[in-house]
């Protein structure tokens, strides 16, 4: 087993079996994407829940889905009716005490949903690979739609000459 990079006439390489290689599956990997779970999950706690929209914001630009979007809308809300609540309510009135509520249930929820959101058997993606990805795909796209374009070229040579083998034979 080789502890670390080997020189080669190109620069360096890291072999597979070297414990300095980051690959998925192995335990580096595992451990960082469990400090990654905990750390967003912490946010919601630490920062007394003005920033437990956080981990979902981070979610949505990672995976950009449209539910991940509606849950940051969902949790951004539930953090501005709070922050209504206690600071329009007497203290010990209804809207304080709903509000407390409110706080409480933005706390509770936000860490559990970012602990099981972020946690490593999902396969998400650091926030630099969702970026280098979404980089490979912009820098395919044109090829993608030359080869596209040719596709619809080709099909419509191929109904044309069709077209006029079928006037041809009436």
């Amino acid at each position: 087993m080789t502890a670390g990079p080997v020189p080669t006439g190109r620069g360096t390489v890291t072999p597979a079996d070297s414990p300095a290689r980051d690959t998925p599956g192995r335990e580096g990997a595992g451990l960082r994407r469990r400090v990654r779970q905990v750390a967003w999950a912490s946010v919601p706690i630490l920062s007394l829940t003005l920033l437990a929209f956080a981990p979902f914001l981070c979610l949505a630009l990672i995976r950009r889905r449209v539910w991940d979007w509606a849950v940051l809308a969902a949790y951004l809300a539930a953090l501005v009716l709070w922050l209504v609540l206690i600071s329009v309510g007497q203290p010990g009135g209804v809207a304080s005490t709903v509000g407390t509520v409110i706080f409480l249930l933005l706390a509770g929820t936000a860490t559990v949903h970012a602990l099981v959101a972020f946690r490593p058997a999902t396969g998400l993606p650091s926030w630099r690979d969702a970026h280098a990805i979404r980089a490979a795909d912009k820098r395919q796209e044109p090829a993608m739609g030359a080869a596209r374009q040719r596709e619809i070229h080709e099909r419509a040579t191929a109904a044309r000459g069709a077209t006029a083998d079928q006037k041809k034979a009436h």
